[in-house]
């Protein structure tokens, strides 16, 4: 009977077969509460920018779509990104993104011509929000690329 030498034995549990299940668990509830936490921030923006409107109109609810759309773009970056760094950065862009909006939608009040923030505010923060994801997914892209080169040189 040939064994290999380094193939667990069925009886054996595979500590890290079940360490990676654990470690997937702990992701996809992250990435679940980092999920809520933009579709959150989505939501208290859209709020906050109804309650400074006087009415509901066709165009108040297109501006509202677009306050809501860098958040809702992050939330399905966050469903994309697997890995614990794409997380993080994730994390980091939200946290961004939200105190660029408060201190930006803060001087709505403050001026005759506050209004015009509900329109370029969100318009930086999707700027933000496309630069730092294509730096995140160029960045992976290339430390896949050299992975993949490393590797070959060593077969």
């Amino acid at each position: 009977m040939n064994l290999n030498p380094y193939e667990v034995p069925s009886s054996q549990p595979d500590l890290g077969q079940a360490a990676g299940a654990s470690n997937r668990t702990w992701l996809s509830a992250c990435g679940g509460f980092i999920g809520i936490a933009c579709l959150g921030s989505a939501l208290g923006f859209v709020i906050w920018t109804a309650s400074i409107s006087s009415g509901l109109s066709f165009f108040m609810v297109a501006i509202l779509g677009w306050v809501a759309f860098p958040f809702v773009l992050l939330w399905l970056a966050s469903m994309r990104i697997k890995a614990f760094a794409g997380k993080a950065a994730i994390v980091v862009i939200l946290v961004a993104t939200a105190a660029f909006g408060v201190w930006a939608f803060d001087a709505v009040d403050e001026d005759a011509q506050g209004a015009l923030v509900l329109l370029f505010a969100p318009a930086y923060q999707l700027v933000g929000v496309f630069s730092m994801l294509i730096v995140y997914f160029v960045v992976g892209w290339i430390a896949r690329r050299a992975r993949s080169l490393i590797h070959r040189q060593e077969s």
